[in-house]
């Protein structure tokens, strides 16, 4: 059996965006930043999420806010049809706010 579930925890790298799709339908788009743990690697990793809930907005989805993403990962081709060039993103499912967020460089007490 094949699964395509992705789970990520990590921070947003820019502020998310909300455009209105070809269908009229909202789609949320954002740039996922996560860290290994030993903080060797650093990854944006691109989410796309069509109807997102009312209170996604682009004012709670700011620069530096953690969250939690399930989805699947897809593969977009280019516009042009070709094969070659194409990128990985997640389509996401489901998107929450991190319960315990704090910016960044806020130390925990």
């Amino acid at each position: 059996m094949d699964n395509n579930l992705t789970l990520i925890n990590g921070r947003l790298a820019v502020p998310a965006m909300i455009d209105i799709g070809e269908d009229g339908a909202r789609v949320l788009r954002a740039l996922v930043l996560v860290r290994s743990e030993k903080r060797r690697r650093v990854d944006v990793i691109p989410v796309r999420m069509t109807d997102p809930a009312a209170d996604m907005t682009p004012e709670a989805l700011d620069a530096g806010r953690r969250l939690f993403i399930a989805g699947a990962l897809l593969r977009r081709c280019r516009p042009d049809g070709s094969e070659s060039g194409g990128r990985l993103e997640v389509a996401a499912d489901s998107i929450a706010l991190h319960p315990d967020d704090r910016p960044p460089s806020t130390p925990l007490a």
